[in-house]
């Protein structure tokens, strides 16, 4: 796949890099987060995995890694030494979950999704004609999934039947960095309203698009290491960057890193202490390594009070 290294050129790896979203509720329940929240600038830290990519944090703080090389996904209990592998997937990218519990994998080379129901079934939700390939997924609070198509240059609406190909809901009108244009659209994440929030890292950009409309708005810009991003109910942006988390008040060009000195962290996500759950890049730490690998980072909130 294409990612940016820290020049802001595109380069071809073998990992995906996107965002991570929250188990069983949808960005905007992201609730807990205090508009004034810090963290400690060190981290409990789990090895896991061959090239890992994403971690997705359910209500009981229950980590869901996809593993991308190794073509599978992970269920880490909090706590736990040991993961448990709970379904196979070709080169997994990302992963969202209803509010019923089922589990949506994409697949990057595959124009399909898959769902992992409850009752541990795991069939095809979706094969989304004319796509290019999903390395970020996101739900709304109807279990909607939302895929960002990175080749096709825009991003598709599916209902929570899995019916049809979906609706194109931002860019689809080739790759480009006009107001209606997207340029390899990798991550995503929906607000409580239902606009978007797009990682258009081919343009080094986020784009907000709001629910129905036909452009979108340029929030931010000179993204040039961005990786992923969520939003919480306040619509304060989480941006992986380079070696930071940066946060941006809504509606702020302005960020702030709450989190520094990293190494392209490829997901970031939020426990119910609101403690900072995040995938670190170790290849960019030991590029002469042919053991690639990703890390699990755990930073705590200096805020000792449990918000959710």
């Amino acid at each position: 796949m294409a990612r940016l290294d820290q020049a802001g050129s595109r380069k071809v790896e073998a990992c995906p890099t996107h965002h991570a979203n929250r188990l069983a509720r949808p960005d905007t329940s992201i609730c807990s987060v205090p508009t004034t929240a810090t963290w400690n600038n060190t981290a409990r830290t789990i090895p896991f995995g061959n090239m890992s990519a994403t971690v997705f944090i359910d209500t009981f703080d229950t980590a869901y890694i996809v593993d991308f090389a190794g073509n599978q996904v992970f269920k880490f209990l909090k706590g736990a030494t040991n993961a448990t592998v709970i379904a196979n997937a070709t080169e997994p990218t990302d992963i969202v979950v209803d509010t019923s519990g089922n589990v949506y994998i994409a697949q990057g080379p595959l124009p399909q999704i898959l769902k992992l129901s409850t009752n541990g079934t795991l069939l095809t939700f979706t094969n989304v004609s004319g796509y290019g390939g999903s390395w970020g997924l996101a739900i709304d609070s109807s279990d909607n999934i939302y895929i960002s198509d990175y080749d096709g240059n825009r991003v598709l609406k599916l209902s929570s039947t899995g019916s049809g190909n979906g609706t194109v809901v931002a860019g689809g009108n080739g790759a480009g960095n006009s107001s209606n244009q997207l340029n390899n659209p990798i991550n995503i994440a929906v607000d409580s309203s239902g606009s978007l929030y797009i990682l258009d890292a081919g343009n080094a950009r986020i784009q907000k698009w709001l629910s129905g409309a036909t452009t979108g708005t340029t929030l931010i810009t000179g993204l040039l290491a961005a990786q992923s991003i969520r939003v919480d109910c306040n619509n304060y942006l989480y941006v992986t960057n380079g070696s930071n988390i940066l946060r941006f008040p809504s509606n702020s060009t302005n960020g702030t890193a709450v989190i520094s000195g990293l190494n392209f962290p490829t997901s970031v996500s939020f426990d119910s202490g609101v403690n900072i759950i995040l995938i670190r890049d170790a290849y960019h730490d030991h590029p002469e390594s042919t053991d690639w690998f990703r890390l699990m980072h755990q930073y705590s909130s200096t805020d000792d009070k449990i918000w959710m």
